[in-house]
């Protein structure tokens, strides 16, 4: 995981208002721009890459291993040794979960916040996965999770709840409390997949000529393959929203994943297995740094429970597609390719937990001991960071080994990174465009990012249609509201030239919807070019944004974004809108 070192800012409810409600000038005439093709001066980075990692050490019989020191580990890259930069041992299990002056003070009216409350202790979130698995299996799961809850959810560890389907949809937000997780889960009956197949749904070819036959295999493998490829994408968009959203939030997190199967890899080397996976490679790829850079720990369990092996299970009849019991090699192939097919699950649950620090489970009836398993595991890390001694960003991905002097300790951490240059914007507007799309429109907000913002009405009232949106969505009217951001840019990074001068590259984005119908969206890019006095003052102060934005008539909503162009970080809130009160 990479990330930058910065330091946490609060900003007073007083210079709130004054920021967010006083008519101010826009970030842009505070610093003009850059232009897009002035490449004069030269670029001196000023902020420091670190590597961080959190480090899970058990004994041989799992117990956490508590007294390990700064000299007892020994961290290589590539085989080369490198220097700690920061050590420290990290007790969630001892720490007030909701300690004193956690909850955000109160903002002035109008004014909402993405910023995220730095929970002690454990946060966890459980994500019951109906894309991926069977019906029967979800049913068992969700016994399973209701059980864990009535016996071993313990009071203080908070958890949220997602379920997946065609879409991610929050069941519960954080809490500590067992009987709201309960209900959530009781309330959820999950439902059935439409990209999941099974033998059952192939067509028989008894008494079909061959060339049919061979035709309607090669449209069944077609069709298993794009059906694949969907619930491919889906899952790693899911799993893209929950690192985007636990990003802001410091520490080790946990994703409790209770899937059916396992259709992706995540694994960003190169025997990454993906030919077989279309163009999701990249997608992939930048799933598993995103989790890594948010420091997420995957924890597959799977729904199945205990998998009987192929030629045992109930739903093998043992005859071909042409009705006819299947004999010798033609059944060891079947058999073959079956064991094939599980095993490629186990791995990839493997390679995805290994890869980000958790554990997997699987062939076992008791996920509710899994669950407990995965919420105790790691509430005693060791977290660890560096400066990569090897300064040349090849974009290629590194191995990291971690060695500790303590015969017997089991150690679990993050296994590499990508070594891409944060200081060098990569992106074209396109693949930015790529990246912001999914994060506005789905239901989990990014928090990467800290930032204000607010909404209100202008006099101006604009007819039904225009250029942007011809549709009279939510009503026969639209109201202009003035949106203003106020952004911690100490989140941010920024390029101090010689002559002084600090850049940035930044997305200000505004989704409009309609109910939950999405209308559209306006982007603004901001080239910065900032004196140093004024970078200054918005480390203090703040960058302040103003834009504006054409709501429809009605209950809408708007979604702010704000993207750092230069390393990829998000932030994004919510903020309910009502014309019919605003036009009062």
């Amino acid at each position: 995981m990479t990330s930058f070192s910065s330091t946490p800012t609060s900003i007073s409810q007083k210079l709130l208002a004054l920021m967010l409600f006083s008519v101010l000038a826009v970030a842009q005439s505070q610093a003009p721009a850059a232009s897009q093709g002035d490449n004069t001066e030269t670029i001196i980075k000023t902020r420091t890459q670190l590597v961080l990692l959190d480090v899970v050490a058990t004994d041989h019989s799992g117990r956490p291993v508590t007294d390990l020191k700064r000299e007892d580990f020994t961290v290589l890259e590539r085989g080369q040794k490198q220097q700690l930069a920061f050590f420290d041992m990290v007790d969630t299990a001892t720490r007030s979960p909701m300690p004193a002056g956690s909850t955000p003070a109160k903002l002035p009216p109008g004014v909402y916040s993405n910023h995220s409350v730095q929970i002690e202790g454990q946060l966890t979130v459980l994500l019951l996965d109906a894309l991926n698995t069977p019906w029967a299996d979800q049913a068992y799961s969700r016994r399973q999770m209701l059980k864990y809850l009535q016996k071993n959810h313990q009071t203080g560890q908070r958890m949220a709840v997602y379920g997946l389907t065609t879409s991610l949809r929050l069941l519960q937000d954080f809490t500590d409390d067992p009987e709201v997780l309960r209900q959530a889960i009781d309330k959820h009956h999950g439902s059935t997949s439409p990209l999941l197949t099974d033998a059952s749904d192939q067509v028989s070819t008894i008494g079909v000529p061959d060339h049919t036959a061979a035709s309607l295999t090669a449209f069944e493998e077609d069709q298993a393959a794009f059906q694949t490829d969907m619930r491919v994408h889906i899952t790693v968009e899911a799993l893209k929203a929950i690192g985007r959203q636990l990003s802001g939030y410091s520490g080790r997190k946990k994703l409790i994943w209770v899937s059916g199967s396992f259709p992706i890899n995540l694994d960003p080397g190169e025997n990454s297995g993906f030919s077989s996976q279309r163009s999701y490679g990249d997608d992939i790829t930048a799933t598993t740094s995103l989790l890594r850079d948010s420091q997420v720990s995957v924890y597959p369990i799977d729904a199945q429970g205990l998998v009987p092996p192929p030629m045992f299970s109930a739903a093998e009849s043992g005859r071909g597609r042409n009705g006819q019991v299947m004999k010798g090699a033609q059944l060891g192939a079947e058999m073959s390719r079956l064991s094939a097919l599980a095993n490629a699950a186990h791995v990839s649950a493997n390679k995805i937990a290994d890869d980000t620090g958790g554990l997997a489970f699987f062939n076992r009836n008791d996920l509710d001991n899994a669950v407990m398993k995965s919420v105790a595991d790691g509430a005693i890390y060791y977290a660890l960071s560096y400066s990569p001694e090897d300064k040349s960003w090849d974009g290629k991905y590194r191995k990291i080994d971690v060695k500790v002097n303590r015969p017997g300790a089991e150690l679990r951490y993050r296994k590499g990174y990508l070594a891409v240059d944060p200081n060098v914007v990569r992106q074209a507007n396109s693949d930015i465009a790529r990246e912001i799309a999914p994060a506005l429109t789905g239901i989990l907000n990014a928090s990467a990012l800290s930032f204000y913002g607010s909404a209100r009405p202008l006099i101006e009232k604009q007819p039904d249609t225009d250029s942007t949106n011809k549709s009279s969505v939510g009503g026969t009217g639209k109201l202009k509201v003035d949106v203003r951001f106020l952004v911690d840019v100490r989140d941010m990074l920024f390029d101090l030239s010689k002559e002084k001068r600090q850049h940035c590259n930044i997305e200000f984005v505004v989704g409009v919807f309609a109910g939950d119908k999405y209308v559209n969206s306006t982007e603004q890019q901001l080239n910065c070019n900032l004196e140093q006095s004024s970078y200054s003052r918005m480390l203090k102060e703040g960058m302040v944004f103003r834009t504006q934005a054409a709501v429809p008539t009605g209950k809408s909503r708007l979604r702010l974004l704000v993207r750092d162009n230069q390393t990829g970080k998000m932030g994004s809130l919510d903020i309910p809108y009502s014309n019919e009160v605003a036009a009062k």
